[in-house]
């Protein structure tokens, strides 16, 4: 008996790839529950959003937020993380309306008044220019804090927080020639009852505008190039 072994030459190698998806910390908190509401109670300070409707100072008359003198409100947004890729940080507060009124007696000098103060704080500290102003004023100022713009890979962001405050002063501190700070409140107040309400004794109202509002935005996102 007899036969015949087949083999063939071979050469081989082999390999393996492993990888994870690139990891993205980055996180935002926002938290407007104080910063308007229907009903405000006096805390011994001054008047703030309650829930609570025994013995309220301010409450609305319809399903709408309100504020009034010797009202005040905050919110607080939060930012931190970390990526291992390059990031664009991004924020901003766009101002669409802000309580003003614009009055003038015939040949006099326009009055401007702006009722509510607002202040912006970074980490517990007032931001510079940004104290006890105008809501356009605070936008402008948070549109160029440093935390805005490019993170490399890698790099850590601690947790930074702000919160934004506003008050309208009970008594007012401002003073004008001709009219008084409760009396421009008291327009302000009348205009808000009455569309149609355009003069307050010798005053005529030029401008006014009797609501709040504004967009708050906070992006991450990653940068390509």
């Amino acid at each position: 008996m007899g036969g015949d072994t087949f083999a063939k030459f071979v050469t081989s190698n082999g390999g393996t790839g492993t990888a994870q998806v690139a990891k993205w910390g980055y996180t935002i908190e926002i938290d407007g529950g104080n910063l308007f509401g229907k009903n405000y109670k006096f805390d011994g300070v001054a008047s703030k959003a309650t829930a609570d409707t025994d013995g309220l100072t301010v409450k609305a008359s319809g399903d709408y937020k309100v504020i009034a003198p010797g009202t005040t409100g905050s919110m607080t947004f939060k930012i931190k993380g970390q990526a291992e890729v390059k990031a664009l940080i991004a924020m901003g507060i766009t101002p669409e309306h802000d309580i003003v009124l614009k009055v003038q007696k015939t040949g006099g000098e326009e009055i401007v008044y702006n009722p509510v103060k607002w202040t912006l704080k970074k980490n517990g500290v007032v931001v510079t220019g940004a104290e006890n102003t105008t809501l356009h004023a605070v936008a402008a100022t948070f549109h160029s804090d440093p935390v805005v713009g490019l993170k490399n890979a890698g790099d850590v962001l601690a947790e930074t927080t702000y919160e934004l405050v506003w008050a309208w002063a009970f008594e007012g501190t401002e003073t004008f020639t001709g009219i008084t700070v409760n009396e421009l409140d008291t327009i302000l107040g009348r205009r808000a009852n009455d569309a149609g309400y355009t003069a307050y004794g010798d005053w005529t109202i030029n401008e006014v505008c009797t609501e709040i509002r504004f967009e708050l935005a906070m992006q991450v996102s990653q940068f390509e190039r």
